[in-house]
């Protein structure tokens, strides 16, 4: 019995799905050029950062009961989202190129976010993915909203930290609670 589940846990990713896949849409790809089909090939290029992203995500899958392998889903979260971001961006001429930066940021959040959700939940994931957010929404912001919201805005945040309570002293209130009921 063990050494049939070494092998299962030896057996490679079977990379002939992927490759066929490939194969199938340049195929097709042709033969719409050849029937006159107007494709600009050139508006593909992002398949080649899109593929390689799909195949991370598939090996992860394929192999997902193994120790951390969750790890193969940052880049092929990163390729797989920049492949995304850069067919819309072809397909609409960058027409958005300037009001998008931040998606870059976004796309490296969801990266770190991927394989704590789908992973064995490794908090070491979330300081990454949430600082990033952060930095991809302050991008966002500092893009498409007003500045005169900011000021507003720091100013909110910084009332809120002088005045909420601690966490030492949130949990001193707890604990006084139950001796004053006895």
């Amino acid at each position: 019995m063990k050494t049939m589940d070494n092998d299962m846990l030896k057996k490679r990713f079977d990379m002939r799905p992927v490759w066929g896949v490939i194969i199938i849409l340049i195929g097709v790809v042709l033969l719409l050029n050849e029937l006159g089909v107007n494709i600009n090939l050139g508006d593909f290029w992002p398949i080649f950062l899109a593929v390689p992203g799909l195949g991370f995500w598939l090996l992860y899958f394929s192999k997902r009961h193994q120790r951390g392998i969750e790890g193969v889903l940052i880049p092929g979260t990163i390729l797989l989202g920049l492949g995304a971001f850069f067919f819309f961006q072809s397909f609409t001429d960058w027409k958005y190129e300037g009001d998008t930066g931040f998606v870059y940021t976004l796309i490296i959040s969801l990266a770190f976010f991927a394989p704590y959700l789908l992973g064995e939940r490794n908090r070491g994931y979330l300081v990454p993915a949430w600082i990033l957010l952060a930095v991809s929404l302050i991008i966002f912001f500092a893009t498409i909203a007003d500045w005169t919201v900011w000021p507003v805005f720091l100013i909110v945040f910084g009332v809120w930290l002088l005045f909420r309570p601690k966490k030492s002293d949130h949990k001193n209130n707890q604990e006084e609670t139950p001796s004053e009921n006895k």
